[in-house]
């Protein structure tokens, strides 16, 4: 009766119970439009294109002992005898081994300097060594000149090969064909090698990152240092036309067979190579839609609950407009207006509490505006349908008081 008759501590009560709605929608707001944004930019990187082909194609890591293969003679010939044979596996259309893939973890990351370039820093570039048909077994397209071959081997002319954000940088509309860097500063005793192709730019340090320069190296031509820094473990990718779960089992068949004793280690399709790369953006934005969508539950009780609350409260009330000549629609419409006064309120608060914790957010995004008005607009309206819907429910049943009930039940 107090409230009913809307006496101050009964005003009191409700405008508490408003202030706490409107605070659910702004916090749920708030979370959907982050989840939003996390989404937006998730779907932005994964249409990235890698550089390479991770279909059809598996990878593993293999590492020769020391005490089997101690010399870099060694390492290379087991190396180029074990392609050799993964090529010859039915269904097999190219096979070869570096390093470290694109989006490892091991990055080699070095100084290079580049003949007849003056630069006011040393530049910084990542480096692969790969052994012939490596392009073709990753699919990464040679834009101009070569790829590294057989013909690339110890004794023979230093080549490497760039790929487009080196040659760009560095030659622009000159040609980087036939032109000359090396590890190191221009003083350093490092030999120079001559560029005999570029590459097209891979994601190598994932798909949201940018492009830096990147150098290849035939792993035929390594001394003993190379070989024993980098060739003594590599990982193995072999492109098959057939499935691979069969390809997989044939590859490890055929180097066990090569040497029962080495190590495979972690043998996987190469789309898990880029899978992995946003394990940690996938785990966010689905943590945040989680989040996002308890605060949407959260809000539309809280809506519900207030208005059924107002609803009883006000039954003598509703009765009475009922009685002197209103509509169900009218009574529907009033219900329905509170409800939707709430959630406005709600979502303007909301709204600006995005503006500001965007920007926090701004480094965890890509390829998308940190107040993106998509991821906005359709959290605020997401907002409002269930604040809506929340409101109807009991403004239906408002709407179906009968008077003389109502009036009675006081």
């Amino acid at each position: 009766h107090d409230e009913g008759r809307n006496s101050t501590a009964g005003q009191s009560r409700q405008r508490g119970r408003r202030v706490l709605v409107v605070t659910e929608i702004s916090l749920a707001l708030m979370l959907a439009a982050v989840a939003g944004l996390m989404v937006r930019s998730f779907l932005r990187a994964r249409a990235v294109d890698p550089g390479f082909d991770p279909e059809h194609a598996v990878s593993v890591r293999v590492g020769l002992l020391d005490a089997r293969y101690p010399s870099a003679d060694q390492l290379i010939s087991f190396e180029t005898r074990l392609l050799d044979q993964l090529r010859q596996i039915p269904g097999v259309r190219a096979a070869s081994a570096t390093n470290e893939l694109p989006m490892g973890d091991n990055r080699v990351r070095f100084a290079f300097s580049v003949e007849g370039a003056t630069v006011p820093k040393i530049p910084i570039a990542s480096g692969e060594v790969v052994f012939p048909d490596y392009f073709d077994a990753m699919r990464i397209p040679i834009r101009e000149g070569r790829a590294l071959n057989r013909s690339d081997v110890h004794g023979s002319l230093l080549v490497a090969v760039v790929n487009q954000a080196l040659a760009k940088k560095f030659f622009g509309d000159r040609g980087a064909i036939g032109r000359r860097l090396k590890s190191g500063s221009p003083e350093s005793h490092e030999p120079w090698r001559t560029i005999v192709g570029v590459a097209a730019d891979v994601k190598e340090n994932g798909l949201d990152q940018t492009t830096e320069p990147q150098i290849y190296f035939p792993a035929l031509q390594s001394d003993t240092v190379s070989a024993q820094n980098f060739v003594r473990s590599l990982v193995y990718v072999v492109r098959t036309d057939g499935d691979l779960g069969v390809a997989m089992r044939d590859v490890a068949r055929t180097i066990r067979a090569a040497d029962p004793a080495l190590p495979l280690i972690g043998m996987r399709p190469l789309t898990d190579v880029v899978d992995v790369s946003f394990a940690e953006r996938r785990f966010n934005t689905l943590l945040l839609g989680a989040f996002a969508a308890l605060a949407l539950v959260l809000a539309a009780v809280g809506i519900y609950g207030l208005m059924a609350f107002a609803v009883v409260q006000r039954t003598r009330e509703i009765g009475i407009r009922l009685a002197i000549g209103a509509t169900p629609a009218n009574v529907l419409s009033l219900i329905v207006g509170q409800g939707a006064r709430v959630a406005v309120a709600g979502v303007v608060i909301g709204l600006l509490g995005c503006l500001a914790l965007t920007r926090v957010l701004g480094t965890l995004l890509f390829g998308v505006s940190p107040f993106d008005p998509i991821a906005f607009g359709i959290a605020a309206l997401l907002l409002l349908g269930v604040a809506a819907l929340a409101s109807y429910l009991p403004a239906r049943r408002a709407a179906r008081i009968d008077p003389q009930s109502a009036i009675r039940a006081e």
